[in-house]
């Protein structure tokens, strides 16, 4: 005969049943919570992080020893590499192996290769050895006036913030900036209590007139654009008058003429000109996104970058000598594409390479 357990024994073997399932349930809880703190959305590996963190350390931006014109030269030479080069041999490829045959614009046609080669050189001892200077002058330019307070080479820096009697985990605390530029606040992090100190960054300084800035947070997706749209209108309205004045009887033959060597135009000839020209283009390279940084009161070295990225692909697709129906400057409406005021998108420059003697282009929007 089988015997029953005690009341008792049933008892306590049930109780000790629910504590083992409320720790299953917590700690299967703990595990979801692990699970959702690591999603794709705030993994450090997600995409535009990581591609933040790649342009940090390209343009050394933490290095405090790095003097910020360097800083700003190869935030310049970083998007020639991805953004020039890069293109420019994908285009080489495609010429060479016949892809997209059918999208050129002068068929077969090219270039002398003599010519081709000198453009190459040309360029490459600008990225090597000309930009360099450049770089120097633009960005003294750029910082020049404002504050003198905040000029120097000011990066992020680390503080120690202690935290006052009555402050709790995630109030924010007002820190004064080394750059005396102001105040800057930062949050009660976790497991702090009155009296402790923690270890804060504070951002970099904003300098000059245009309020460049070589650290601090990233700025958002929606002010990067609309700087972004900002600069590249008034380079588009800058170089459209100053290439009119190029083509002037008087300084064309001493001058542009050098540009229009090539009558079938490739991606390196997009800055393949002369001294004059060169220094012309960079003041309406520069001063427009500056003035995009006085609007806004802060031009983050990120945004500088980002504008290049987009220079350098809009000339490249101009020069390119294809006329790809998937180019966003193709998709915009004519007169409104590579070179908004000049109208002079790929098939357009191409005519006008082609045309001896060459005019000032069509007049879309500045005129």
């Amino acid at each position: 005969m089988i015997r029953r357990p005690p009341r008792s024994t049933l008892s306590s073997s049930s109780a000790a049943s629910d504590v083992y399932k409320r720790q299953v349930s917590t700690q299967s809880t703990g595990i979801l919570v692990l699970l959702m703190s690591t999603s794709p959305r705030r993994s450090c590996c997600h995409p535009t992080r990581v591609l933040m963190t790649i342009a940090t350390k390209a343009c050394l931006i933490k290095h405090k020893s790095v003097p910020q014109w360097v800083k700003f030269a190869l935030v310049h030479l970083l998007s020639r590499v991805t953004c020039y080069w890069l293109p420019n041999l994908v285009l080489h490829l495609m010429q060479v192996s016949g892809i997209g045959a059918q999208w050129r614009i002068q068929g077969k046609r090219m270039p002398n290769p003599a010519l081709a080669s000198k453009a190459i050189r040309h360029n490459i001892m600008t990225d090597v050895i000309g930009y360099w200077g450049v770089a120097w002058f633009f960005n003294k330019l750029l910082t020049t006036g404002g504050n003198k307070k905040h000029r120097g080479n000011l990066g992020d820096t680390r503080v120690e913030v202690q935290v006052p009697l009555g402050a709790k985990e995630g109030d924010e605390l007002t820190v004064s900036l080394p750059s005396g530029e102001g105040k800057y606040s930062v949050k009660v992090p976790a497991g702090v209590v009155p009296g402790d100190t923690f270890p804060a960054t504070t951002p970099a300084a904003r300098q000059g007139w245009s309020c460049l800035r070589f650290g601090g947070d990233w700025p958002s997706w929606f002010t990067q654009l609309w700087q972004v749209s900002v600069g590249y209108l008034g380079y588009d309205m800058m170089f459209y008058w100053s290439h009119r004045l190029l083509h002037h009887r008087a300084i064309y033959k001493h001058i542009h003429k050098v540009h229009h060597e090539f009558h079938t135009p490739i991606g390196p000839s997009s800055s393949y000109e002369h001294p004059a020209e060169s220094t012309a283009q960079l003041f309406n390279w520069y001063l427009p996104i500056g003035f995009a940084g006085w609007l806004n009161k802060e031009l983050h070295w990120s945004t500088l970058l980002l504008y290049n990225c987009f220079r350098w692909i809009e000339t490249v697709d101009a020069h390119s000598g294809y006329e790809l129906p998937f180019s966003l400057f193709n998709l915009v409406p004519s007169g409104l594409g590579s070179g908004l005021g000049s109208g002079l998108g790929p098939g357009v420059r191409e005519r006008y390479h082609a045309r001896l003697p060459p005019s000032g282009g069509s007049r879309k929007l500045w005129c």
